[in-house]
């Protein structure tokens, strides 16, 4: 049985990540970023290759989202932002193969 979930937030892949099993497996994520964080006028969905959460300098929570052009995404509201700079990164899911 096949089914789709849309979720607003990485906790939330987060847990239901966490929750797969035999019966329920998550096989493919889409992200829809709006065009300030996607460079574009228009919000655009995009399957997700990678999504990572650290640390920027002030200790706020922000999460990296490579997508399957290969471009990263950040959730940062910080125009100088550096993903280099994040601290206690961790990867919270990867595209299968």
């Amino acid at each position: 049985m096949r089914g789709e979930e849309m979720l607003n937030d990485e906790p939330r892949l987060h847990e239901m990540l966490k929750a797969q099993n035999e019966h329920f497996i998550v096989d493919d994520v889409q992200v829809v970023t709006p065009g300030r964080l996607n460079g574009g006028e228009h919000w655009r969905m995009e399957r997700l290759n990678c999504l990572s959460l650290g640390f920027d300098k002030s200790d706020c929570a922000v999460c990296l989202l490579e997508v399957e052009s290969g471009k990263v995404y950040n959730d940062s509201f910080d125009a100088n932002f550096d993903p280099a700079s994040l601290t206690k990164v961790r990867e919270l899911y990867r595209a299968p193969v």
